[in-house]
This record gives structure tokens, sequence and C-alpha cells, in this order.
């Protein structure tokens, strides 16, 4: 538990990666373990534990049945190695390994322990391991939709920055729509900048000095509030 409030609070999928190893090294005592990301149709190999050397874990493989870590990523199941010499499927990185565990982190990788010695893991290891990649998946996942969002708001803004029309960002407080952005183009039209505008009401600077354009106003508020497209000339 504590080693999942240390995953929580990541912000970037590289540290989740390496603060699942350490957290496997230092909490559930798996002394050699690693991370392998899944991208574009390859495992390739994020974090070690400590103390690992070049070659313990191979830095990129298909995600296919080739691979003890293919197998476990492509149907999403664990696997418990208890003798790798007993398992045609274990293709070990390095041929002193006898044992392993294997178990995916979502659509996100794979998660691995390995022993030079046979039986080296039992049902619980793999039970924590599992409980362990399933918190940093969780992690993962959510860093990936905070990221898509992110992106999806810079091409809103740039496009709003950009549209050759006045532009105006607003939201309904209280009834009134209050201004949260304009783009340059609404100041050359308007005459009114960001300073002036933005915190106000959007009907005091937009409609005409007549006595039925509150009218109006209201009218085009309440189609907009009822989730209507509005298109009208002032």
């Amino acid at each position: 538990h504590e080693g999942v409030t240390e995953l929580t609070g990541l912000r970037s999928a590289d540290a989740v990666f390496e603060k699942t190893v350490e957290i496997a090294q230092r909490v559930l005592d798996l002394d050699r373990s690693s991370t392998l990301r899944a991208e574009d149709g390859y495992l390739h190999a994020a974090a070690l534990s400590e103390g690992a050397k070049p070659g313990d874990v191979r830095d990129r493989m298909p995600i296919d049945d080739s691979s003890l870590a293919g197998i476990t990523v492509l149907p999403g199941e664990s696997r418990l190695v208890a003798d790798v010499t007993a398992d045609e499927d274990a293709a070990p990185a390095k041929p002193e390994y006898r044992s392993g565990l294997s178990v995916p982190m979502g659509e996100h990788g794979v998660f691995q322990a390995v022993s030079i010695e046979r039986d080296a893991f039992d049902e619980r290891d793999l039970e924590l391991a599992e409980l362990l990649a399933s918190h940093a998946a969780e992690t993962l996942t959510r860093i990936e939709a905070h990221e898509r969002l992110r992106r999806e708001r810079d091409r809103f803004s740039a496009l709003f920055e950009n549209v050759p029309d006045a532009a105006v960002a607003y939201e309904y407080v209280d009834g009134e729509p209050i201004v949260r952005q304009v783009n340059p183009s609404f100041e050359d039209v308007f005459g009114w900048g960001s300073d002036a505008v933005v915190g106000e009401s959007i009907d005091d600077f937009i409609l005409p000095d007549e006595e039925d354009a509150m009218l109006t106003a209201d009218r085009l508020n309440d189609q907009l509030r009822r989730g209507q497209n509005v298109r009208e000339e002032v």
C-alpha cells in the first residue's frame, strides 16, 4: 500500500515504469526485476532493478509468441515459470535464468522478475506482483488520458487564437454568459481587449444599443443553455 501511494503521485510514464521496479525490489524483495513498455508492436526495456547489467533484459522484442513477455501481454494473463527448462515458452534473456514470473501492466507493458534458482517464486509472489502491476497500469492509464486532454487543449488553443473570425469562449454563471477568453480578432472586430471583457458578461459588449437587445440576448442564451446551436446576425 505504501508503494501504491507512491505510484499514484507520479506524472510521467517513465517514472511509473521505474517506480514499479523500485517497489518490487524494495517492498516485494524481488531482486532481479524489470518493466517493459509496449509501443508500436514491440516491448522495449523501460527500467531494470538496481545492480542489473546490460543483457539482463532484451532491449526490444516483438509482441508475439516468441517470448514470455509477448505471451503475457497479448492475452493479458500472468505467467509463473517454476523451471524454464520445462517451459518451452520461457525463452529467457540469459541462459542462467531458471525461474521467473511475468505480469501484464494492462496494455502498457509487462513486469517481470527472474531468478537463477528453480522454484524461486510462488503464488504469493505472483499475487503481489499482479497487485503492483495493476496499480501501475491504472496510473499509466490516467497519465495517458491527461496527456490526451492536454494535447486537445493545446490544439484548441492554437485554433482559437488563429481563427480569422472573432471568437469568444464563455461559461454561464448564474445565468450570465461570463467571458473566459477572446481571440485577437475579437478585439479587431469589437474594439474590446481581453483585459476589458474577461470576467464580464459577453452580452454587455457585443449587442447593439437598442431597446430589444436584451430580449434578443435572453432568447439566444436560453437556446444555448438548452444545447442548441445559434446563428444570428445582430
